[in-house]
């Protein structure tokens, strides 16, 4: 699949490369990772094209996973990151040398059917510092009733483990970004945390 409509790269300037640019540095350090849920990569306004040509990461920095084989072979032989075939958070707890700078989940469901996700990699990344985690869910299409975002950052704050982890962890700044989903009435939601 491809994410490349103009709402989708503005999302990711918004939600990725300016924050970690104000909240941290110009470029990400060369011995720390970009995460991401990578689909199709091999066209002009790919992530992995975007963040690239942004400067924000070098294609070594770049890793990304899906769950789709073709997609991944495609973007292991036209481009020059790492991609890995599996679920991310399986892929990123054993992954020998995880060090992330920049986490991207860019989920196609709601936040409520994301929670559990959005939990782990919160959970996951307690021991790790100077950490971007952006994701994006679903608020609203023809199927969904259009949610409030303001209403993620209270069900995380009302989520035991989350909020734990908010508090003893270090977790900052938690804003949310609206944008045009695919499809005529969708409407997506990015929440970015920084740590």
């Amino acid at each position: 699949m491809k994410f490349t409509s103009q709402d989708k790269i503005n999302s990711r300037s918004e939600t990725i490369i300016k924050p970690y640019r104000k909240h941290f540095a110009n470029t990400i350090p060369p011995d720390k990772q970009y995460w991401t849920l990578c689909a199709e990569c091999n066209h002009p306004e790919s992530e992995y094209n975007q963040v690239i040509n942004n400067g924000l990461i070098q294609p070594e920095n770049f890793h990304g996973v899906d769950l789709d084989a073709q997609a991944i072979d495609d973007n292991i032989s036209h481009c020059e990151g790492k991609f890995f075939l599996g679920d991310i958070f399986q892929v990123m707890a054993n992954h020998e040398g995880f060090n992330p700078a920049i986490i991207n989940l860019d989920f196609l469901r709601t936040f409520n059917e994301e929670l559990n996700n959005i939990r782990k990699v919160i959970l996951m990344l307690a021991e790790y510092d100077q950490v971007l985690l952006s994701f994006n869910v679903l608020i609203g299409n023809f199927r969904v009733k259009h949610r409030d975002p303001d209403d993620i950052i209270y069900s995380m704050r009302d989520d035991p483990d989350i909020a734990m982890a908010i508090c003893e962890h270090g977790w900052k700044n938690m804003e949310t970004y609206l944008y045009k989903g695919k499809g005529h009435k969708t409407l997506m939601a990015s929440v970015t945390m920084f740590k």
